[in-house]
């Protein structure tokens, strides 16, 4: 995930450092022309314009592929401008806000309009800069995406203007960051067509397997709504709940705290504050914490807050704080929020067979269920005469992250010190429905 945000991150702070220098150097190409988007050419992150169709969008118009949103370019009055019109949803991805307006920015002027969107004038010299950035930056995007150990891509190729993306992939099936990419796909695609001034009504995403040929999936940004309901009556939740659910705040009592324990790491840099909760109420439920750590004469040394997602009914799980101080914690006073999640929960189909061993034990994680069980982390507590000594925690997955419905996964967890119990807790295993 951490290389999703930072491909992003990257075209952002390129574009305004490109349009800055554009901005504070003369520009001995002001009267350009605007680019002309030749749709027949393909993008490859190989450089080659391989078979890639092109995808002609219709100027009827959408951002990124929210369906909602709409930029675009007008004459700003002159033949060395343009003017571009930002939407609200667009203005956050490339975080531009009212800081910008009032204060140093790279373009000839910015302005938020009443509907917070912004308008934006550059000259065509600039508009023309940042698209070939932007362009050079998604091709170095796609680069990395194949080199990520996270992907299973091979090779990826897009249209001239980014509204369509042919995937190859060495897999029959999507993994979840394979799918996570998705949205990056329609971001790239969002972004680019933003500032060519074009607006579209879909951005597509074709994956194939790169041996076989044949398709493994594609999916379009402009059903995104048809998708989030697909995936949310797999879990036999109403597409309207499963939106809104995050916003449904729950009886705290309906989480019961189980156990809590203490263990202060060997260096005397945090002390973790564990809990063991189980829902008793008959949702799926986010559970977060706000607590502050006291020692023995009441003072405060520390603060920390805590979160475990898709907790399904009926089950245990574990989750921590950590709080970073040296001090001696004594006492905690803590805060739950409980919400219904938007998490489609698949604890409630996984089972645990544990054979111990000397110094821990393995576990045997099983997917029961129609779905996969995705991110199932397993945390070992071990304990010498009722108190916590150590503990230990790892992954539960396959190389995809998940357990696929009906396979089963193993896993070892280890104490270096000496225990007389032990006891096991799953969480995670969360099906994010993306």
């Amino acid at each position: 995930m951490k290389r999703a945000v930072s491909v992003i991150s990257m075209i952002l702070a390129v574009l305004f450092l490109l349009s800055a220098c554009a901005k504070t150097s003369p520009s001995t190409d002001g009267g350009k022309e605007p680019l002309s988007l030749d749709t027949s050419a393909s993008k490859s992150n190989t450089g080659s314009t391989g078979d890639e169709k092109s995808n002609e969008p219709d100027n009827s118009g959408v951002d990124s592929g929210s369906g909602s949103e709409n930029s675009g370019v007008n004459d700003a009055g002159d033949d060395n401008h343009v003017e571009i019109v930002i939407s609200p949803a667009m203005a956050d991805a490339f975080d531009i806000d009212d800081e910008d307006v009032n204060g140093d920015h790279p373009f000839t002027s910015l302005t938020k309009n009443s509907d917070g969107s912004f308008t934006i004038v550059m000259t065509k010299g600039q508009q023309e800069d940042v698209l070939e950035m932007l362009s050079s930056t998604i091709s170095e995007a796609f680069d990395e995406l194949i080199k990520s150990e996270y992907c299973s891509f091979t090779d990826i190729q897009a249209n001239d203007d980014y509204t369509s993306f042919t995937v190859k992939t060495d897999s029959e099936e999507l993994g979840l960051m394979d799918s996570f990419m998705i949205m990056e796909f329609y971001t790239f695609g969002g972004m680019y067509n933003t500032f060519s001034g074009r607006t579209v009504d879909n951005i597509h995403v074709d994956f194939i397997n790169d041996s076989t040929g044949d398709a493994v999936e594609s999916a379009d940004s402009g059903d995104l709504e048809a998708y989030f309901e697909s995936i949310a009556a797999i879990g036999d939740y109403e597409y309207d709940d499963y939106e809104d659910s995050s916003e449904t705040e729950i009886d705290p009592d309906s989480v019961t705290v189980v156990a809590e324990y203490t263990l202060p790491d060997s260096f005397g840099w945090y002390t973790r504050h564990y809990y063991v909760v189980r829902n008793d109420g008959n949702v799926a439920v986010d559970v977060s914490t706000n607590t502050v750590a006291y020692d023995a004469d009441g003072n405060v040394v520390s603060s920390a807050d805590g979160t475990l997602s898709a907790l399904a009914p009926g089950c245990v799980a574990l989750f921590y704080e950590a709080f970073e101080t040296d001090a001696e914690v004594s006492s905690y006073d803590s805060v739950f929020s409980v919400r219904e999640t938007y998490y489609i929960p698949v604890m409630q189909d996984l089972s645990i067979e544990r054979t111990d061993i000397k110094g821990g034990a393995v576990v045997k994680v099983t997917n029961n269920g129609e779905i996969d069980a995705e991110f199932v982390e397993l945390t070992a507590l071990f304990f010498m005469d009722g108190k916590l000594v150590d503990t230990d925690y790892t992954y539960c997955t396959n190389d995809d992250n998940i357990i696929p419905p009906g396979q089963t996964i193993s896993a070892q967890l280890d104490s270096y010190e000496e225990f007389d119990t032990m006891e096991i807790y799953m969480s995670g295993g969360q099906n994010y429905g993306w």
